[in-house]
């Protein structure tokens, strides 16, 4: 578990401003599909 914690730290670190903005788009996404 403690890797992956690792992993999606670095994930976050690696795309803060890009990841953030499409997990809020996927997810947004999936709210308007459901």
């Amino acid at each position: 578990m403690s890797n992956a914690m690792g992993w999606i730290k670095r994930l976050r670190v690696s795309m803060s401003a890009t990841g953030g903005f499409l997990i809020v788009v996927v997810m947004g996404a999936a709210v308007a599909v459901a």
